[in-house]
């Protein structure tokens, strides 16, 4: 009864007169509510009130001749009144949490962690085939029936599992990669272990195959190192039987020298900026993108650096809205000269990262004999590095045949 009151709105009021008890009995009997009367001194009383009886009650303060004085307004037509400029505010307010508990009902974001075979392209494709997809609502998705039917229409996810977790639809998946086919051709191909330079064999240790070589010797870039075939003898060990094909495997290190060469051009472009410069932000989706952002200077050369990201409430709740930074800059060429300390620092740049290429494929720099000269035009790099390379290179081996020197007689 209470909520209801508020609802409709109530007033407290005092009443002063002589015939304060017919008052109260003619309001009884026209049905007005009256509560929580309190006697404030002989004549005079606290009562409250429904809004609207108090101009039904108007013929009974006649004729009982009460003064009546309104002390308190409360309930919800009362606050509306109070805040009746602010109605704008609280009505957004209220529409966007009945918009935020609409969208919340929403898939808004796939993520897909596990996979490395199967793209994310393909994967999200598939369930917006099956009505699974982004905007798609949350009811409408069984986990655990999408779960198998993942399993029955990709035969490489050995596991899946698929949760919803706010507006984000999280797939775990488990692939069972299948081998490359080409790699399994190549791998039933007996193959020489081949050097991968000109120089002298530092070490060697075959685990498979036959030694073509020893410490010490000589070899030519693609020499075979070690042979992709062992050789069987018979129980004398005298003669050779047969040879057995087998795939190269050897730690083999080769000491020799890289030839090193680079030019550079002392003449170049360089940009100047003009220091004007603009940014636009502008929200989308992110299957459909509209760039109604107008080309900065026409014609003129500029950069373009765009930055776009999703949207998210509170930093937590992703939002169907992504934002894209573009950054605008004009710029000019101009012709510029390096300086002999430039055209060093641009050469010892180039000769670093020549170096860390190497030790990327395991080659040890020994010892390093560089010359730079400089002249009107640029400068010229050449020289060679002492290096111990790895030996990683394989060539196809061919297995000999079995030559029997031995004379039948009988």
């Amino acid at each position: 009864m209470m909520i209801w009151n508020w609802l409709l709105g109530f007033v407290t009021i005092v009443l002063r007169g002589d015939e304060l008890p017919r008052f109260l009995r003619l309001c009884s009997n026209k049905g007005l509510l009256v509560w929580n009367v309190c006697h404030r001194d002989w004549n005079e009383i606290q009562v409250c009130m429904r809004k609207s009886d108090i101009f039904l009650a108007k013929e009974a303060l006649r004729k009982t001749r009460t003064q009546i004085k309104i002390v308190k307004r409360d309930g919800l037509p009362f606050l509306v009144f109070r805040y009746r400029k602010k109605v704008v505010y609280f009505g957004s307010v209220v529409a966007a949490i009945i918009v935020l508990m609409l969208l919340s009902q929403y898939i808004w974001r796939i993520e897909i962690v596990g996979n490395s075979y199967l793209s994310e392209e393909r994967l999200i494709t598939y369930l917006e085939d099956n009505t699974c997809g982004v905007g798609i609502k949350k009811q409408r998705i069984n986990p655990p029936e999408l779960e198998k039917m993942m399993l029955k229409d990709f035969p490489e996810i050995i596991w899946n599992s698929i949760s919803i977790h706010g507006t984000t639809l999280h797939i775990s998946i488990k692939e069972q990669i299948p081998e490359d086919e080409i790699r399994q051709e190549e791998d039933t191909i007996d193959r020489d272990l081949v050097a991968p330079i000109r120089g002298t064999v530092q070490s060697i240790y075959v685990r498979r195959g036959t030694a073509a070589v020893a410490v010490g010797d000589k070899v030519k870039k693609g020499d075979p190192l070690v042979y992709g075939w062992i050789p069987i003898y018979n129980d004398s060990g005298t003669e050779i039987v047969k040879y057995y094909g087998a795939d190269a495997d050897a730690d083999v290190y080769v000491t020799g020298k890289i030839s090193i060469h680079n030019e550079i051009n002392r003449r170049h472009q360089n940009r100047l900026y003009s220091g004007k410069e603009r940014r636009y932000i502008y929200y989308g989706s992110l299957q459909h993108q509209y760039n109604v952002i107008p080309i900065l200077y026409g014609k003129i050369q500029h950069t373009s650096m765009n930055s776009i990201r999703q949207v998210y409430l509170m930093d937590t709740i992703p939002l169907p809205i992504y934002r894209n930074i573009v950054r605008e800059r004009e710029f000019t060429f101009y012709d510029e000269d390096y300086t002999n300390d430039e055209l060093r620092a641009l050469q010892n740049r180039f000769c670093q990262d020549f170096i860390e290429k190497l030790a990327e494929k395991g080659v040890q720099i020994t010892d390093k004999n560089v010359m730079i000269s400089y002249g009107k035009n640029g400068s010229v790099m050449d020289g060679e590095l002492h290096c111990l390379y790895p030996a990683s290179e394989y060539a196809p081996s061919t297995i000999p045949e079995v030559i029997n020197t031995r004379n039948d007689t009988l």
